[in-house]
């Protein structure tokens, strides 16, 4: 699930045979690391990507409320590091655009940021949200931003092994099928970028103002989010827990 031998340092090649080898079954989290793995070690590998419980799941297109503000949208996942809050908070200052932060990240305590500043560049803190309220939270939003990381070399090699091979999360499109603006800079070939574009769910953007404000009054334009909450719902289903085990 998370990469410790092709992209990061963690786990030896000789370490990793040893397990693969010896594996009957061998599970991976997204398409781009099955190729990465495959490729370096002349294995099968099989998907087994994230899965929401079935009972969340909306098979049916759910609309947009005409009463929500196509200017305020939801931040989801991890932010692995300094650079991408930054590179977030230079893109959406003085975009017009605002996103709640609601998941914090697993490491919080390593980002340096003021609350006031960071809501004047756009970006609101919010409080965890459980699981279990995420959809009638998420529900109150036009659109989702997934940030992830340039794979420009800038960044550490655990965080790029994280930006390449982790997809989106999963839980915007089950429930709620918000359209996802995914920022980048750089290479495209990661993971969020893939699930994104494969399902058509919505738009890959460098981390620039202009180009997520033009992403965004796109993807919250009536036509495309018709167009992105029906390919939400069609693919929703195979995201389902439901007999997983």
């Amino acid at each position: 699930m998370d990469d410790k031998n092709v992209c990061a340092e963690g786990i030896t090649d000789e370490m990793m045979h040893a397990l693969l080898i010896r594996s009957d079954l061998r599970l991976v989290i997204s398409p781009e690391m099955r190729d990465a793995y495959e490729k370096k070690y002349g294995m099968r590998f099989w998907l087994m990507p994230p899965l929401v419980p079935d009972e969340i799941i909306h098979a049916e297109p759910r609309s947009l409320d005409p009463s929500l503000s196509l200017q305020r949208g939801v931040l989801l996942g991890n932010i692995w590091g300094q650079r991408w809050l930054d590179l977030l908070r230079e893109t959406f200052r003085g975009s017009g655009f605002q996103i709640d932060w609601l998941l914090q990240p697993k490491e919080a305590g390593i980002l340096e940021f003021d609350r006031a500043e960071m809501e004047r560049d756009g970006i609101r803190f919010m409080e965890p949200v459980a699981e279990a309220d995420l959809p009638s939270v998420l529900a109150q939003y036009a659109f989702a931003v997934v940030p992830s990381d340039t794979l420009d070399g800038e960044s550490p090699a655990a965080v790029r092994a994280i930006a390449e091979f982790e997809p989106a999360e999963p839980h915007s499109h089950d429930h709620d099928h918000l359209p996802p603006a995914h920022p980048r800079a750089g290479s495209s070939e990661n993971a969020a970028a893939g699930f994104v574009t494969r399902f058509e769910l919505g738009e890959i953007v460098p981390y620039e103002t202009a180009a997520v404000r033009a992403a965004l009054k796109r993807l919250t334009a009536p036509e495309a989010q018709a167009r992105i909450r029906a390919a939400a719902a069609q693919a929703s289903p195979h995201f389902s827990s439901r007999g997983a085990a």
